[in-house]
């Protein structure tokens, strides 16, 4: 009898006219127990409904642990909330989360754009840059505005070691915030090397963060030197950009969508995830949207 083999991903090429393949729930995992093929397709859990936060869209959620009681942080549409999970005293059974809004409005003129928000624990402080402003709060406080130097947006943000790395729109340039402190130096600021090349995103892995930009990457690193506090590591720098705004962290991987609309891991360097179906689909979604 002929063995019909599971299909381990959902595909469609429209250029190859080629079958269309549909896997919906369910994910692709090697499995022993299953001894002709060694693998299953295992169904998805489903989403559970939490709480609502504000009128949304919802665009930009965060927490980390052991900070602000764990508390999580969640921007729907123009505002930023704080969700903290309840528990009865006596049975411990969850109870409906706590949502308090943060006064304060954050930008959102455009439906697309997706605010950066990280935590800093030091402090603890909360950092918001919405591409016309940026923002911080201690978690109970309304938002406040950071002076930026000569007005340049901030688009991107992120902390390694208690420090803030801020990412200025349409430039190379990235200002940085000390320890403990909230305001912004001017002449606090490092520029990417390599390329001419306008940066999109910074994210921080491990004791590294990943500078991303249109059509290059750079891997930098802190130094510990209070007077030059970061540096470009030699021999990590890849001719590969972004579409902004996709750089997401899972665990110590960066998952992005590569200018050439695939889809890569950049945990060792920009390796495609992503078969060329999906990447199809990615690329005919960005010249809908008018964005190529």
């Amino acid at each position: 009898m002929t063995k019909i083999r599971l299909a381990i991903d959902a595909f469609r090429r429209n250029r190859g006219q080629e079958p269309e393949i549909i896997i919906e729930n369910l994910f692709f995992e090697q499995n022993p127990t299953h001894l002709i093929e060694n693998v299953s397709l295992l169904l998805r859990p489903a989403l559970r409904y939490r709480t609502e936060i504000g009128t949304g869209p919802w665009r930009k959620g965060t927490y980390e642990e052991g900070c602000f009681g764990n508390d999580a942080f969640v921007i729907s549409g123009e505002e930023l909330f704080r969700v903290a999970k309840q528990y009865d005293p006596v049975t411990g059974t969850q109870l409906a989360d706590q949502v308090t809004l943060i006064p304060g409005l954050i930008a959102f003129d455009d439906p697309m754009s997706v605010p950066d928000i990280c935590i800093r624990n030091i402090d603890p402080r909360v950092f918001i840059a919405d591409g016309v402003q940026l923002l911080q709060t201690d978690g109970v406080a309304a938002l406040a505005g950071i002076v930026m130097p000569d007005d340049v947006p901030p688009v991107s943000l992120d902390s390694i070691n208690h420090y803030t790395i801020v990412v200025v729109g349409n430039s190379q340039r990235c200002y940085w915030i000390n320890p403990g402190e909230i305001v912004v130096d001017p002449l606090n600021f490092f520029e990417a090397e390599r390329s001419p090349d306008w940066l999109l995103q910074v994210r921080t892995v491990g004791d590294q963060f990943w500078l991303l930009g249109r059509k290059t990457t750079e891997v930098w690193r802190h130094t510990g030197n209070a007077a030059a506090p970061f540096q470009r590591i030699e021999g990590r720098l890849f001719d590969r950009g972004i579409w902004g705004g996709t750089a997401v962290k899972i665990k110590d991987s960066v998952i992005v969508v590569g200018a050439d609309g695939k889809v890569y891991d950049v945990k060792g360097g920009p390796e495609p995830i992503s078969n060329p179906g999906i990447a199809e689909m990615i690329r005919d979604a960005i010249a809908q949207q008018g964005l190529e």
